[in-house]
């Protein structure tokens, strides 16, 4: 089949991070790795509303909150992964040089702006 299904658990990654997410907040609550680095981010909605787990930047999370539309996705470059309550996802990112995320956000509804963000810094 490939494509979509693909199974993202058996891509290699140097490390693993566990993230929570619910009404509002990213746990941990800031992340950090490394230039060169490839992770594998485990993500777990642990709220009572669908989230999404979105790698943006804080330029486009800015231009989400000030077109004030929901339903608005700034950027086609960011990467997300959307779950329902209860769900829980995988992304694996490779931070090479052109990664240039600086935000992880929750755009859904009002999300963002209730909080559920959190830095993302990406070391030499």
């Amino acid at each position: 089949d490939g494509g979509e299904g693909d199974d993202v658990s058996m891509i290699e990654a140097d490390r693993e991070v566990l993230i929570f997410m619910d009404e509002f907040e990213f746990d941990p609550d800031s992340i950090q790795v490394e230039r060169g680095e490839t992770v594998r981010f485990t993500v777990i909605n642990a709220g009572e509303l669908p989230h999404e787990f979105r790698f943006t930047t804080e330029h486009a999370a800015l231009e989400h909150v000030a077109l004030d539309d929901p339903g608005h996705h700034p950027d086609a470059g960011d990467l997300v992964l959307a779950l329902d309550p209860g769900a829980a996802g995988m992304l694996v990112v490779a931070f090479d040089d052109d990664a240039a995320f600086d935000t992880l956000a929750c755009f859904l509804d009002d999300h963002y702006q209730q909080g559920l963000s959190a830095p993302l810094m990406i070391t030499p």
